[in-house]
């Protein structure tokens, strides 16, 4: 076996089932802190900004702060800032999290870009219908994951995933332009 040098953590359904601590997560987490071990926490969660994961965690005896904590939209704004920095972009998204988009253009109409995030009351048929108009004038689609569904303590629920495919097949190209 070789030694490990850092580790990546996935947080839902490794550390936490919606946001409840599993068993022995919280003394797992400090014995490889007290290790001495790297290691990033990694969520590919919409829903919330990397500070409040980290206070989450941290009410739950997690010994964590921010800057332990990788989330997949603080990954698609480092993209969007290196790649596309001036793009206009629309989030559709459940949850709060331009504050973790910082230097991400937000917009409301006339996007470039069309970010996705979690699914959730936000996804309903205008909304989408809306992003497919989008991206048949041209603006391009990027998610931040493409989960079909996630497990919640109720369950599972539907999410992001199950909608790409059909608001990907909107995007103008030459082989789908109906007009």
């Amino acid at each position: 076996m070789v030694d490990a040098q850092a580790l990546l953590i996935d947080i839902d359904g490794v550390l936490t089932v919606s946001w409840e601590p599993l068993t022995g997560a919280v003394e797992a987490l400090r014995a490889i802190r007290d290790a001495g071990l790297p290691f990033a926490l990694i969520t590919n969660t919409t829903s919330r900004t990397r500070a409040r994961i980290a206070a989450t965690l941290a009410d739950a005896g997690f010994p964590v702060d921010m800057k332990d904590v990788l989330t997949a939209p603080s990954a698609a704004a480092a993209y969007l800032r290196e790649h596309r920095p001036d793009a206009r972009c629309l989030l559709l998204n459940s949850g709060d999290i331009a504050e973790d988009l910082d230097g991400v253009h937000l917009v409301d109409d006339a996007p470039q870009v069309v970010l996705t995030g979690g699914a959730g009351p936000e996804f309903g048929y205008a909304a989408l219908d809306s992003v497919f108009g989008h991206l048949q004038r041209g603006a391009e689609l990027m998610a931040m994951h493409a989960n079909l569904f996630w497990r919640t303590s109720d369950g599972l629920s539907l999410d992001t995933g199950a909608f790409l495919l059909g608001l990907a097949t909107g995007r103008r190209n030459p082989r789908n332009d109906p007009g």
